[in-house]
């Protein structure tokens, strides 16, 4: 009994892993955006 419980957590622990990745990429994907935005606006002024 005692070893499944720790197993679930292990995989709850990996999927937690994947998701905080995840949410740190949409954040770098977002300062890209923004970066190039900016970017297009300076040119088009």
């Amino acid at each position: 009994m005692a070893k499944k419980h720790y197993t679930d957590k292990i995989v709850i622990k990996r999927e937690y892993k994947t998701v905080n990745v995840r949410q740190e990429q949409l954040k770098t994907m977002n300062k890209i955006v923004k970066k190039i935005n900016e970017r297009k606006k300076e040119k088009e002024n």
